[in-house]
């Protein structure tokens, strides 16, 4: 496909026909890519206050579907979120992207399903996509902090700030013993890397 009639069409809502799921007990459904916006409060019947997370889904598409590569049995399927400059992209992901008729996206993940959960290439992703009161799994990334001291992390006091003390005010304290046992426990806290972590909800 020509790149001039790409850019024509890649804004054009996709139309796919999408048959009747009857979910099984081995079925394994497609997962969506979402942005976080920030956070919220909702009030329920009872008048509790609820915090939610609000997660925008940014023009998800399906751009890929994979043959099970092993005995498992599984499909996978590679979603795209968000949109992306041309002039930002490489040429074998702009062949990715013309192959597929979707525009180019931001983010891409892949997930394992079933073929009874399979969706057309081009499907648009939207919230109908859950039910109220169903369960998922949220997996994200931290924020990144850089090198961040102790106090920081763990909300340690700082030192006292005279009687000598002038220039490791924000340093941390001990770390252990001296001859016995000689060496700092694991996991003790310290000064690191903070953030940048993958974490399941």
């Amino acid at each position: 496909m020509p790149l001039g009639n790409y850019l024509k069409q890649v804004n054009k809502p996709v139309a796919a026909q999408v048959k009747e799921f009857a979910p099984t007990e081995k079925s394994r459904r497609l997962g969506t890519v979402g942005v976080k916006l920030g956070m919220t409060t909702l009030w329920d019947d009872w008048g509790h206050m609820v915090p939610v997370t609000v997660i925008e889904l940014d023009r998800v598409q399906v751009v890929q579907i994979k043959e099970p590569q092993n005995d498992d049995g599984f499909y996978h399927v590679q979603l795209g979120c968000g949109q992306k400059n041309l002039k930002r992209l490489r040429k074998p992901e702009i062949g990715h992207f013309m192959k597929a008729g979707v525009p180019p996206k931001k983010h891409l993940a892949e997930f394992k399903v079933t073929k009874d959960c399979l969706l057309p290439i081009g499907y648009m992703i939207s919230s109908r996509h859950y039910t109220p009161g169903m369960l998922v799994d949220v997996i994200g990334k931290t924020v990144g902090h850089g090198f961040s001291g102790t106090i920081k992390q763990y909300r340690f006091r700082r030192q006292p700030a005279t009687h000598g003390n002038s220039t490791t005010t924000r340093v941390l304290g001990s770390t252990g013993c001296r001859q016995d046992p000689g060496r700092v426990f694991k996991m003790k806290k310290m000064y690191g890397r903070m953030g940048q972590d993958i974490t399941i909800q």
